[in-house]
């Protein structure tokens, strides 16, 4: 259950930084051989002990800023200690072009670099692409939840359909979003989960076949590509808890871009020997909003 949860937040991750609009044009063997060189010549494919080090503590910064406005379980705040889990995308993977530059190595040395990547602790994930956190998890209740089916169907709800829909704005401009401007563009949608009551997957139900048991979970969607939301909220009605909360709109979003203005010469820092580890790393510039 939990490597298909894993392989389902893969292809969203993917989905959501090479999205709709994003695809490159096509390059010359040439081109494509500065470019190459360019990011062999400068580690931009790999993430320096440096880079990691700038790039980790700008996510759980804004992990902490989601977790304190969408009022989250402990741990709160969130430290070093808390974090079970964490991985740093490469540069050259998250990185925002100049397309007005000719080839494609100088739209990439001219690149703005941002963070991508994300960090787990023993309750949630949140994950980061083109420079913002922009999905959240709770993995006790969204890992475990095909094995809670049963229990949570016999378990009254909080919440109606319009709760969860306010839940859901709340929480969505409780982050930054600007739900006012994200419903100019995409219609939301509230449904309320529910499951077969046969087992399989494979079993062919008759058109108005209403052998099903409805769920105390609400999903309020925006859009209709069910690839890719703008923006989904899913809520536990027994609880009232946050399940998932994710959004690729960003022109939407009124959080700074976590953007690494030196990624570059960060890449270019050699690792330290394994005994030099605990000691403390060269100062390094960035647009982070740590204090």
């Amino acid at each position: 259950m939990k490597l298909l949860f894993f392989q389902a937040n893969c292809w969203l991750v993917l989905l959501a930084a090479f999205g709709p609009g994003l695809k490159a044009a096509e390059m010359t063997d040439a081109e494509r051989g500065e470019m190459y060189a360019v990011v062999k010549s400068n580690y931009l494919a790999r993430t320096s002990l440096a880079y990691r080090a700038t790039v980790e503590p700008q996510m759980v910064v804004e992990a902490n800023y989601f977790a304190k406005k969408l009022k989250l379980p402990p741990p709160y705040p969130i430290h070093e200690n808390d974090i079970v889990k964490y991985n740093v995308t490469a540069p050259f993977y998250s990185r925002i072009e100049n397309t007005n530059l000719p080839t494609p190595a100088t739209r990439l040395l001219a690149s703005t670099f941002v963070a991508g990547g994300f960090i787990e602790t023993t309750n949630f994930v949140f994950s980061f692409t083109r420079g913002y956190l922009w999905d959240v998890i709770n993995r006790v209740k969204h890992d475990e939840r095909f094995d809670l089916y049963p229990e949570w169907a016999k378990t009254p709800s909080l919440i109606d359909t319009n709760g969860a829909y306010q839940l859901a704005t709340q929480w969505l401009a409780a982050v930054g979003i600007d739900v006012g401007a994200l419903e100019r563009e995409y219609a939301p949608k509230v449904e309320q989960q529910w499951y077969w009551n046969q087992p399989g997957l494979s079993i062919y139900h008759q058109p108005g076949d209403t052998n099903k048991t409805m769920l105390p979970i609400y999903n309020v969607t925006w859009g209709t590509n069910w690839t890719q939301y703008p923006a989904r909220v899913q809520i536990l009605g027994t609880t009232k808890e946050l399940m998932v909360l994710n959004f690729s709109e960003f022109s939407v979003s009124r959080r700074p871009r976590l953007v690494i203005t030196n990624a570059i010469a960060l890449s270019n820092i050699p690792d330290p020997p394994m005994e030099r580890l605990k000691h403390s790393l060269p100062g390094v510039q960035t647009n982070s909003v740590l204090p």
